[in-house]
């Protein structure tokens, strides 16, 4: 999701991976993207990612350090 803001940052929904050249300096290939995440997800969890994405959201320590926890942990 271009330009993802806190509200979306850690949204797993929102991530997909890509290669260098794609993601930086073809700015995402949005033209490609955007149509197969709305295929593989649907329209509404592409809509409601987009809404949440002009959302901001305060995130406190607790909530950052349950986040390194968690990440942490998927990773081990």
């Amino acid at each position: 999701m271009d330009g993802r803001t806190n509200a979306i940052l850690f949204e797993e929904r929102a991530v997909r991976p890509q290669c260098y050249q794609c993601n930086c300096l073809k700015s995402g290939l949005k033209e490609v993207y955007i149509p197969r995440y709305i295929d593989e997800e649907g329209r509404d969890t592409y809509d409601e990612l987009m809404k949440l994405k002009h959302t901001t959201v305060k995130y406190s320590r607790a909530d950052l350090e349950e986040l390194k926890a968690l990440y942490k942990s998927k990773v081990s």
